[in-house]
């Protein structure tokens, strides 16, 4: 439902049954291992992000967020009641101390006065961003932030949208779409992005490039 490559090589994922490393280093059965960071059993994991200190951020259905420190299994969840806005967490992305929240309930951010500490004295500051842009009020289905800080959204009837740092932009000679699903960053920096129906998209910060069923995708 959900996987990431982490910094030490290690490939974090989730499946119906939780939550799972695999290290390929490893060897038998020391390969995969489960990690029961909650007491609930049926909790619905659809997105990860690791941040800079290491430690795994989970969002979930219905649950909420939960910071996990893989070290020594120690976990933090975050709900309504500490700033989350909305308890459905659908992608994860962030920077330095930044965390980017895509939620049912809209965009937050969570900003950290200390990264590397883990409990209270990491300093969470939950903030719902609203961009003051009527365009930015659909579903957003990915979070993606790149090299240079800039946020990208893809969404549900705005198609993509990139967020750097001071305006909210929209890019209306892509009227043909209205709907992204991932966003990734290559490395000569071009933006990738997949669309419902239109295939796959390539920005170099300049042209779009689409690849679909009639030139190779």
């Amino acid at each position: 439902q959900a996987i990431i490559a982490g910094r030490d090589g290690y490939l974090w994922f989730s499946t119906p049954k939780g939550l799972f490393r695999y290290n390929y280093m490893a060897s038998g059965n020391e390969k995969m291992k489960r990690f029961n960071f909650s007491k609930n059993a049926d909790l619905h994991i659809v997105s990860l992000y690791e941040d800079e200190a290491g430690y795994i951020w989970i969002g979930t259905f219905d649950n909420g967020l939960f910071r996990f420190n893989p070290e020594n299994g120690k976990v933090i969840r975050f709900g309504e009641k500490e700033g989350l806005t909305n308890a459905n967490v659908i992608s994860m992305d962030g920077k330095d101390s930044v965390i980017w929240i895509a939620t049912l309930g809209g965009i937050v951010q969570c900003r950290m006065k200390d990264p590397l500490q883990f409990g209270s004295d990491a300093g969470y500051i939950f903030k719902k961003l609203t961009f003051d842009d009527k365009r930015f009020d659909g579903f957003v289905y990915c979070v993606f932030i790149d090299r240079n800080g800039k946020a990208w959204f893809g969404t549900d009837g705005e198609g993509i949208m990139m967020y750097d740092g001071d305006k909210l932009h929209s890019f209306p000679e892509l009227n043909s779409f209205k709907v992204v699903y991932s966003i990734t960053e290559d490395a000569y920096n071009n933006i990738w992005f997949s669309t419902q129906f239109q295939g796959l998209y390539r920005y170099d910060g300049k042209h779009f490039r689409n690849f679909n069923l009639s030139n190779g995708l």
